[in-house]
């Protein structure tokens, strides 16, 4: 009869308690992951907002303060510019800016394309219109101006106003802000009510 040896016994052990080691590690390093994956579902929350809510993105905070089914007639505030009409219907929305940064925040709309845009339940995408600032209550702030109403301090705020053209059926009507400047960065739907 042979006889095991001493040396081969204590490699099964070993090789025993590796075993053991690698798959109590393995478990443990899922286990984290799997956690850490809980986690950020929590962090990042897949929301959307409606007209008074605060939108808060990493350089402005935003509010839909008012929006108005205008129908397919807009009037101009201008004696020059004729009233504008549509086979569609014109959308009116009053939003608030806060300049959360540490830096003034200029977005002229009209020269850098970067703005809020609004969406229908088709997630068609939709533009202001040009010349808005002779459609909305005279003196307001539009987003499409030369005349440096664009431009927000840091810590300050400003209203603005946006007329958009969509076809009559459009519904869902929700728009999007951007981050000023984060030019990835956009925010939840925000939902008109109509």
């Amino acid at each position: 009869m042979s006889k095991k040896s001493p040396h081969r016994k204590f490699s099964v052990v070993n090789f025993i308690l590796i075993c053991i080691l690698i798959i109590t590690f393995t478990l443990i390093i899922s286990n984290l992951n799997s956690c850490s994956e809980i986690d950020n579902t929590k962090q990042i929350p897949d929301s959307n907002f409606s007209i008074g809510d605060n939108v808060i993105l990493s350089d402005t905070e935003w509010v839909l303060l008012e929006a108005w089914d205008l129908g397919n007639n807009v009037v101009s505030n201008n004696i020059f510019i004729k009233d504008r009409m549509t086979s569609g219907k014109f959308i009116q929305i009053k939003f608030l800016v806060k300049n959360i940064s540490k830096s003034k925040i200029d977005f002229n709309f009209l020269i850098d394309n970067h703005h809020p845009k609004l969406f229908d339940s088709e997630n068609r995408e939709f533009e202001y219109i040009d010349s808005m600032a002779n459609f909305v209550p005279d003196g307001a702030h539009t987003t499409n101006s030369f005349s440096g109403e664009t431009t927000i301090q840091s810590g300050m705020e400003k209203n603005f106003y946006a007329i958009y053209e969509v076809p009559k059926e459009s519904s869902e009507l929700h728009i999007i802000f951007p981050s000023i400047k984060n030019r990835t960065e956009k925010s939840s739907p925000v939902f008109l009510g109509f």
